[in-house]
């Protein structure tokens, strides 16, 4: 299967994307990729292109810091105020007419509390948007065992 990272913006989408950190406290990799100090640039320059390769409409990088890994790979939340972050949520979506909000699974993927935060406080945006609340879908992992099903699913756009 062929994928298509700007499929979306292609078929006449504006795709606004809504980032919570920089990611200047995750893995550095090994060898390292930069400097402790650069990281949050380097996953910066990342998303812009990643933001470019989609055909993003928008980029917006909010203001969280993303918490080091801590011994033995421990993972932290970035935020402990659910309402607050479900508030700007709904904000940047009034602000984009958003109809379809792509997030973080329930689980975080792989337990990570700063995804399960964001999931969080998205199902709280899309609810707290009543009638106005967009499409909302959400990223779960795949493991080796698990069966998957897709869904092909047509989404009409606002003209």
């Amino acid at each position: 299967m062929r994928r298509d990272p700007g499929l979306l913006a292609r078929q006449g989408a504006r795709v606004h994307l809504l980032i919570a950190t920089r990611g200047e406290g995750g893995e550095m990799g090994e060898p390292a990729l930069c400097a402790r100090d650069e990281l949050g640039q380097v996953r910066e320059n990342e998303l812009r292109c990643a933001a470019e390769a989609l055909g993003a409409a928008s980029l917006e990088i909010m203001d969280y810091c993303d918490p080091l890994v801590g011994p033995e790979d421990a993972l932290f939340c970035l935020y402990d105020n659910v309402e607050k972050l479900a508030a700007q949520v709904v904000d940047a979506a009034r602000r984009h007419n958003t109809v379809a909000i792509l997030a973080h699974g329930v689980n975080g993927e792989y337990g990570h509390p700063a995804h399960v935060l964001v999931h969080d406080a998205t199902r709280l945006a899309v609810h707290a948007l009543q009638d106005d609340a967009p499409l909302f879908y959400t990223v779960q992992e795949s493991s080796p065992g698990t069966r998957t099903r897709g869904w092909r699913i047509k989404i009409p756009l606002p003209t």
